[in-house]
């Protein structure tokens, strides 16, 4: 897949998160992702994990919101000082509520 550029599409989805999107740098390495990169925002820097929903495997996009909860939830609760791992924990479990994925 050809990495995507975030849009003004993305970028209201995330906004409501970060705040006002600034700065986006893509990473290196995608791991088969449309969109990683780095966004500075008004609440300060973001990493951005992403993919297209058209031709997706809706399992596998279950299973990659599962995945998530789980990794967010681990490093929430190894550093439960740092607000943002505790945010990263909350998105990642609406985005699997929104899903419809259980026990996520």
């Amino acid at each position: 897949m050809k990495p995507m550029t975030p849009g003004p599409d993305v970028r209201a989805l995330i906004g409501p998160y970060t705040g006002e999107v600034g700065d986006v740098r893509p990473t290196k390495y995608g791991f088969g992702s449309d969109l990683t990169a780095v966004v500075e925002c008004e609440r300060g820097p973001y990493f951005v994990k992403a993919m297209r929903k058209k031709g997706a495997d809706p399992r596998a996009i279950d299973a990659f919101a599962a995945a998530g909860v789980r990794m967010q939830q681990h490093f929430a609760e190894r550093e439960p000082a740092a607000d943002w791992l505790g945010a990263m924990a909350g998105a990642a479990r609406r985005w699997a509520a929104y899903r419809g994925v259980v026990g996520a």
